[in-house]
């Protein structure tokens, strides 16, 4: 807030601006869970699996892994 304005100054809080970040926000996170919990209902979805591991012995994790494995199958190293 200091870096926004000087110390002596009015600090730019609107009280709109509250208002638009909790419709764009919290809005935002309740229509994804919304949506999470309709089609999960429909599914008949439980959780009910074993916990997927975060990261692999490397370090990386899966999801992150992806595209360094899939640029190593494609340049054919045989490393």
């Amino acid at each position: 807030m200091i870096s926004n304005a000087q110390p002596w100054d009015n600090l730019k809080f609107n009280l709109d601006g509250i208002g638009e970040v909790q419709r764009k926000f919290f809005g935002t996170l309740y229509n994804t869970y919304n949506f999470f919990a309709l089609y999960a209902n429909i599914d008949g979805f439980t959780f009910e699996g074993d916990e997927i591991p975060m990261e692999k012995e490397n370090g990386i994790g899966s999801m992150d892994s992806f595209p360094f494995e899939f640029a190593h199958q494609r340049s054919g190293c045989s490393v």
